[in-house]
């Protein structure tokens, strides 16, 4: 019995860390298209698999990341954990960058945006209780809702941390 359930256990964490990062991937392409107007397809969902091996790698680095800062203590895990959030969206957003750059311009974007994304999070608990005495049903329509939610958070950040257009004054005043 305790060999049967230390088996199921790796097979689930097998599970987790290799199967889970593309559907992921394939989730958050697809909540980003709905937030942009655009049309979603199935085929959406299963695309994170086209980029296996930068997505698998992204979630684990993520992980082990995460991980040692929550050595620290918990809270610097936390932290870190929301700064890492949305390096699958800029992933999705920029198929050619490698995990280590969507890592670091998830870090950016977040800069000064964690307690507003900790807030969003937060507005989901009431429906986090009513998915748990369905018995997870309602999780069918929590789960989109929430990607979308977060797309439109990563949108948003997005346009915030874009650097301003400078038009240079002469050729301001020459456009009028």
């Amino acid at each position: 019995v305790c060999c049967a359930i230390l088996s199921a256990l790796l097979w689930g964490n097998i599970v987790t860390l290799i199967v889970m990062p593309p559907i992921l991937l394939g989730m958050r392409i697809c909540a980003m298209r709905v937030v942009r107007g655009e049309d979603v397809v199935v085929t959406d969902l299963f695309s994170g698999w086209g980029r296996f091996g930068s997505v698998v790698a992204l979630n684990l680095v993520n992980g082990i990341f995460v991980s040692l800062w929550s050595l620290l203590l918990i809270v610097p895990g936390i932290i870190k954990s929301y700064a890492y959030s949305m390096s699958f969206y800029v992933l999705a957003d920029h198929p050619g960058f490698s995990q280590d750059e969507a890592r670091e311009e998830s870090i950016d974007l977040m800069e000064g945006n964690k307690w507003r994304l900790f807030c969003l999070e937060l507005s989901f608990l009431g429906w986090e209780l009513l998915s748990i005495l369905s018995f997870g049903v309602l999780y069918l329509w929590i789960i989109p809702y929430r990607e979308t939610a977060h797309a439109i958070f990563y949108e948003q950040v997005k346009k915030e941390n874009q650097p301003p257009v400078y038009v240079p004054i002469e050729e301001e005043h020459t456009a009028r």
